[in-house]
């Protein structure tokens, strides 16, 4: 079903993924990681709070995670 919707591109691998399926690939790929309506909405309304912020960046440079918002 995910090949005839177009979400895959390319054969997946079924060793190199952790996914159940090609669906569940298919479905985790589409999710967006930033820039959703909430995030989006949520910015918008600390801004005009006079926060300021960043947006996907690392809390600290020796962390491989990223914060989807940093005050500073």
């Amino acid at each position: 079903m995910a090949w005839e919707k177009g979400f895959l591109t390319e054969e997946p691998s079924a060793e190199g993924s952790w996914a159940s399926s090609p669906s569940v690939r298919a479905v985790m790929r589409a999710n967006r990681s930033r820039d959703t309506r909430p995030e989006l909405r949520l910015r918008s309304l600390l801004h005009k709070q006079g926060l300021r912020y960043r947006v996907a960046a690392r809390p600290l440079p020796e962390l491989r995670r990223t914060a989807d918002l940093i005050f500073f």
